[in-house]
């Protein structure tokens, strides 16, 4: 049984949103994702799920499940669907993510925890890594801070290494940044919109890949009618008005054969 598919896959929930998408290409929307950790195995309040770190990030979502597993993933996600050749998605940056769950070893651990309090005490000034070493200073019970006058006295090539670090720092804090915006927990109790009432849902079947944009600047995701491997839509009006818009609009998608690319244009029921 075949447990992927060699395309990505785009759900919306309106057909307007559908065209703006052909239009426009896939912009790079708001994601809050919550990821619920464990403390590490050290903390007293060793308890699954009492800590929940939240982010905020752009990402535009795909999946790669094949035809024939993708009727849940409709009814939670949209009826309107795009499909592109997992090449393009690749081409694009777009990569699968990865799923976690409490006892993960790599989150599970106090070099985790660490790690994650340092980037969300890292601040944005300029003498970024003189406030954060005097915020360590801070939580030891020291009170001979650092200043800027300090930095100034000490010999040029040490000044140049300060600020190097400083760089490599905000550097790491951005990588493991990414890799937060590329990560979801395995399973949650979460709403169903279809049945309307809170389930236990595994993330894990929905073979989610991503586009991240953790500082938005990333243009939106543009295509062409030969990286497309369908449409989908609910009636038979809005096939011919897409048929209708792409026949306008052949040059922008290079489209050499109108009749073989009409034929990628269907009723979701045919997914």
């Amino acid at each position: 049984m075949k447990i992927s598919s060699s395309n990505l896959y785009h759900h919306t929930s309106t057909f307007k949103n559908l065209l703006s998408i052909i239009k426009n290409g896939f912009e790079h929307r708001l994601v809050k994702e919550s990821l619920p950790f464990s403390e590490p195995p050290s903390s007293t309040f060793n308890i699954p799920g009492i800590i929940r770190y939240d982010f905020n990030f752009k990402a535009v979502c795909f999946t790669d499940l094949p035809s024939d597993q993708i009727a849940n993933h409709i009814d939670q996600y949209g009826k309107y669907v795009i499909g592109l050749s997992k090449d393009w998605g690749i081409a694009n940056g777009i990569t699968p993510i990865r799923y976690i769950h409490h006892y993960t070893p790599d989150i599970y651990n106090n070099n985790f925890r660490f790690i994650t309090d340092f980037i969300e005490r890292y601040p944005q000034s300029k003498n970024d890594i003189i406030d954060l070493a005097n915020d360590f200073l801070k939580q030891a019970g020291k009170n001979d801070f650092i200043t800027s006058s300090d930095i100034s006295n000490l010999p040029e090539k040490f000044n140049f290494l300060i600020m190097m670090y400083d760089q490599i720092i905000k550097d790491i804090c951005s990588l493991v940044y990414t890799h937060f915006g590329l990560m979801r927990i395995y399973e949650e109790r979460v709403m169903n919109v279809e049945k309307q009432k809170y389930e236990q849902k595994i993330y894990y079947n929905e073979r989610e890949w991503r586009s991240l944009d953790t500082i938005g600047e990333k243009a939106n995701l543009n295509f062409h009618a030969y990286d497309i491997s369908g449409i989908y839509v609910t009636n038979k009006d809005e096939i011919k008005e897409l048929i209708t818009f792409f026949e306008k609009n052949k040059t922008k998608y290079e489209i050499d054969n109108m009749k073989s690319f009409k034929e990628k244009i269907k009723l979701i029921n045919e997914l």
